[in-house]
């Protein structure tokens, strides 16, 4: 069964990244899926490996060390001292480029959420916003007021109009008390006298 290059470093015990070049210099290959026969990656690593290219590390060690027995079922858990040496260390708690682009996607976004609330509570003491649920409460009272003064003028001045008989008084007549009406709402008081109330 193939295995993928992470693995296949863990299985060799070389960094991800010296697979990655023996790859890319044809001293093992991949199959159509990507993945690497382990037994034949094995061949191919160790007869197309140049050893008058190894490190200075692998080098100093013994020629005849003997060989290192594992059991069946159980992975080598040792690095090279060549990866060591040179500080080649598969390291997956290490921030991918993936994992780095989220988080300044995440901070630009961030950035721009205070920039907006600081911009916000600048207009505010300025005087430049007002509360919503205060707009919306004193826009309910001024309507309420105003229907009230509309509603409540044909009572106030019906006595007038049944001894009118000419429509141009009638008329300035209306437009004088509607005039009034709509003058006498004082949406500031209206409101305090609600929040006293409440």
């Amino acid at each position: 069964m193939g295995m993928g290059l992470r693995a296949y470093s863990r299985h060799r015990d070389v960094t991800l990244r010296a697979v990655q070049k023996a790859i890319e210099s044809g001293r093992i290959k991949v199959d159509e899926n990507g993945k690497i026969d382990p037994v034949q990656a094995d061949r191919d690593w160790a007869a197309n490996t140049d050893i008058s290219r190894a490190s200075l590390a692998n080098q100093a060690q013994p020629v005849s060390a003997p060989p290192v027995v594992v059991q069946p079922g159980l992975q080598l858990e040792l690095r090279s001292a060549s990866n060591s040496a040179a500080g080649e260390q598969d390291d997956p708690d290490e921030p991918t480029a993936d994992d780095m682009e989220k988080y300044r996607r995440h901070r630009a976004a961030r950035e721009e959420t205070n920039a907006r609330i600081q911009a916000l509570e600048l207009a505010e003491r300025e005087g430049k916003l007002i509360d919503r649920v205060w707009a919306e409460q004193a826009a309910f009272t001024m309507v309420r007021a105003l229907r009230d003064a509309v509603f409540n003028l044909p009572a106030g001045i019906k006595s007038q109009l049944s001894v009118m008989s000419d429509a141009d008084q009638i008329e300035d007549l209306l437009l004088v008390e509607l005039t009034a009406a709509f003058a006498g709402v004082d949406v500031n008081k209206l409101f305090a006298e609600d929040e006293d109330a409440a």
